[in-house]
């Protein structure tokens, strides 16, 4: 079917942004912002890939409707007689013609825009979501080394103070007797349950 093709372009042809000023062999890039733009995110980068279930910049275009290419299009006529002639449009629709053409390429440019954007930001969002629950779930086995902790501290603390008393109470009684009191032996104060050695559980990170 006979269609019109975007300024430029030619219909099959590799289609290049000409907003980036640049191409890449098999992808086609476009600007993340342009002069339109009313807030821009500088944590996008300046291009982003076409989105392939776009329509692509240089797939045709279709008549407008009401036009005789696309009533012929329409009827399944390929070739018209008069239809597919340009030659014979005033300057007045010709011109309608190319501004139609480019507010075309234009809205094709700003929904991929969009699309690009939106891609973009949703896999940036499950990236940081997974980070967000495995910090969770370290920050959750630090939680439970410091309660560890505080238990094992808590436990040193009641066992020096029960020594500490005991040395002292055997020290006032041989004073009281005349008996000299032998040294108290330094206790080792049992290991934590579940914590062989009295060490405090690492945490991988």
């Amino acid at each position: 079917m006979p269609t019109t093709s975007p300024p430029g372009t030619a219909a099959g042809s590799p289609a290049t942004d000409n907003m980036t000023g640049t191409s890449t062999p098999g992808v086609v890039m476009i600007a993340t912002n342009t002069h339109k733009t009313s807030s821009k995110c500088l944590a996008l980068p300046e291009q982003l890939p076409y989105p392939t279930n776009m329509i692509p910049l240089d797939a045709p275009i279709m008549p407008p409707r009401g036009s005789k290419k696309r009533t012929a299009m329409e009827m399944g006529n390929s070739s018209p007689a008069g239809a597919d002639d340009d030659d014979d449009l005033d300057p007045s629709e010709q011109a309608a013609i190319e501004k139609r053409m480019r507010n075309t390429i234009s809205a094709r440019k700003s929904r991929a825009r969009k699309a690009a954007k939106l891609e973009l930001l949703e896999h940036e969002v499950n990236k940081l979501a997974a980070e967000r629950d495995q910090l969770q779930r370290q920050c959750e086995g630090m939680k439970m080394d410091l309660i560890l902790a505080h238990r094992r501290i808590a436990e040193l603390s009641a066992h020096a103070a029960h020594a500490a008393a005991a040395s002292s109470a055997a020290a006032v009684a041989g004073k009281v007797s005349g008996v000299a009191t032998p040294a108290t032996p330094a206790v080792v104060p049992p290991p934590l349950l579940g914590m062989p050695g009295g060490a405090l559980p690492s945490q991988p990170f």
